[in-house]
């Protein structure tokens, strides 16, 4: 057994959920042009396409194997899994894994344009999607 794996085995049995962010949202890995939805944000956060970096689906697909190995653990997929272009992906391995939830953090401009998508998607994961933030709170801050 690896490392990585006696410590999810670890956090199964202290019944601790991993919170996990994995990779960016897709439009980050897809080129800096014109019909690229996310350009606004992907020329900040833009992953490159070089060997040895796993592309969006590669990163999600890991995600994925994690979850399905593990299944007595608990894992919380950050960001929707960075699957805010595709709802049905992290949908889908929402019914399919009962030990997988996802939270909403930080995807707010992603997911207001598609309301009636995200509304379906909330009504029909409404057990599994949970509320998270990557805001820094403070008692002064008037965000």
């Amino acid at each position: 057994m690896t490392a990585y794996g006696s410590i999810i085995d670890k956090c199964a049995e202290l019944h601790l959920p991993i919170n996990i962010h994995v990779g960016e949202d897709k439009w980050m890995y897809e080129p800096l042009e014109q019909s690229n939805d996310g350009l606004m944000n992907a020329w900040k956060w833009r992953i490159t396409n070089a060997p040895g970096i796993l592309q969006h689906e590669e990163v999600v697909a890991t995600l994925e194997r994690a979850v399905s190995k593990h299944p007595r653990t608990t894992f919380i997929a950050c960001h929707l899994a960075n699957c805010c272009t595709d709802l049905n992906r992290i949908g889908g391995m929402l019914e399919k894994y009962p030990n997988l939830y996802a939270d909403i953090g930080a995807r707010y401009a992603e997911l207001a344009p598609i309301p009636r998508a995200v509304s379906k998607f909330f009504q029909e994961h409404q057990n599994r999607v949970l509320y998270g933030t990557d805001l820094n709170p403070s008692p002064s801050s008037t965000e």
